[in-house]
């Protein structure tokens, strides 16, 4: 009978997340085109439910949260069916294709100087806490499991170098995905891969901070995914950029394996078998763990039976969704390390501390105010989309679906507009394109060229 009861709740968590799927099949009907920022939402909670819930076929879900977060989806998606996308989509191919309006010596030096400056400023956070240069770069085991340890424990609160290094970490990013699809060629296409994640790779290995990287190439891949809408190139999955994304993360675990082993201040990197064992489970962790701990969440948050006991911090009107804004007008709640102190588990199978930004949204607004949230966020982003595609020089909603669409991609961890800095990169990266405008103009009436 308990077999049979648990076939039958995976059955159904499988059915809401392919009805998540459904959503965005039936956003494309309308909108045209899979290159849309609600679309791409419910895509990526469809990959973000489905896979884990067939890794971890074996360990038990609410299927409630995953109907939850189809309603979740379709909030956030349904202010698309109130736009003419087709008219939308027309005056986006008037635009003048010139790929040295993104491929100049402007925006490529400022990748370079970008990733100059984040390292030496992640080297001065890193001395500011007392840390000497050998130690941080000639014994880097020792020093970022240390320092990940110290972080942990609440001794190393952010500074102003910190968010200044990650500030610049995430600009290379960003530069990098806007430059990449216009370079021609396997080599000149790594070299800009190669320059766009150095910095949030040597942040992660000298930090032990592997969510720097992930966001990296989260908004890698959102420059490119604008810079390509903008350029009318509406396709969203291509074979080889799926097999390049696979040699990339392939190419990326050695460095993902260092910091996991200094995270978890475990120097013996001789005994193959623990070390292999642990680097694996943590990957696993990081990857498929964070739905079943929403999951429980969910469960307990609606009286239902769950793994473990959460804190009852109902309607903090934003705090978890935009703290920033709390540490501006100084409010005296401080947040755990961890953002939570529960950590979940499930039979030594899985465990984490990372809740998805579903967890964060209830507590702000509650189970049905996130709904409204996410409605209102779907309004936005339509809107600033539409605004995009109709504009020839659109800057500032270029910047804006930047951070959008990293907020999709992240929504599986936490919410990005957490970060104090992530406003402040969102006018940054306006400023770069402004700046890169007027120097492309400048150019084409040199050349006696038109640019409207």
């Amino acid at each position: 009978m308990e077999l049979t009861f648990y076939i039958f709740i995976k059955i159904i968590a499988y059915i809401a997340s392919f009805s998540i799927l459904l959503n965005a099949y039936i956003l494309k009907r309308h909108v045209g085109h899979y290159m849309h920022p609600s679309i791409i939402f419910s895509l990526l909670w469809f990959f973000y439910t489905i896979i884990p819930l067939t890794v971890f076929i074996f360990v038990p879900i609410n299927p409630i949260a995953i109907f939850y977060i189809l309603i979740c989806t379709v909030a956030f998606s349904v202010p698309a069916l109130f736009f003419n996308w087709k008219i939308a989509f027309r005056l986006n191919s008037k635009k003048i294709e010139s790929k040295i309006l993104f491929d100049n010596k402007f925006l490529n030096l400022s990748l370079i100087l970008s990733l100059i400056l984040s390292i030496i400023l992640t080297i001065l956070s890193l001395m500011s806490y007392g840390y000497d240069l050998y130690s941080i770069l000639f014994d880097l085991l020792k020093t970022s499991g240390d320092y990940a340890k110290y972080r942990g424990n609440g001794y190393y609160p952010s500074n102003l170098l910190g968010s200044a290094a990650i500030l610049w970490i995430y600009l290379s990013a960003v530069l990098g995905g806007i430059i990449y699809p216009g370079k021609e060629g396997k080599l000149q296409k790594l070299k800009i891969i190669f320059l766009a994640l150095t910095p949030s790779i040597f942040y992660m290995l000298i930090q032990s901070s592997k969510l720097i990287f992930f966001y990296s190439i989260g908004f890698f891949l959102a420059a490119t995914i604008i810079r390509n809408t903008y350029f009318q190139n509406y396709t969203l999955f291509k074979r080889e950029t799926l097999i390049k994304t696979a040699a990339l993360s392939i190419i990326a675990l050695p460095f993902l394996a260092i910091s996991i082993l200094s995270r978890e201040h475990y120097n013996d990197i001789d005994d193959y078998n623990k070390s292999f064992s642990l680097i694996f489970s943590t990957l696993m962790d990081y990857a498929f763990a964070q739905i079943f701990a929403f999951a429980d969440f969910f469960s307990y948050m609606i009286g239902m039976d769950s793994e473990i006991s959460y804190l009852d911090d109902v309607y903090s009107y934003g705090l978890y969704t935009f703290t920033f804004i709390f540490d501006i007008i100084g409010s005296v709640k401080s947040m755990p390390p961890g953002l939570y102190e529960e950590s979940y588990s499930y039979n030594g199978l899985i465990s984490t501390n990372i809740f998805t930004i579903f967890r964060g949204l209830i507590y702000d607004f509650g189970i049905l105010g996130s709904i409204f949230y996410l409605l209102l966020l779907g309004i936005a982003a339509n809107f600033t989309f539409y605004t995009f595609l109709k504009n020839k020089k659109p800057w500032i909603s270029f910047a804006i679906l930047i951070i959008l669409i990293e907020y999709c991609l992240g929504s599986y961890l936490l919410s990005m507009f957490m970060a104090r800095f992530m406003f402040l990169l969102c006018i940054v990266i306006y400023l770069m394109l402004f700046i890169n405008d007027l120097i492309y103009c400048k150019n084409m009436k040199q050349n006696n060229l038109y640019w409207p």
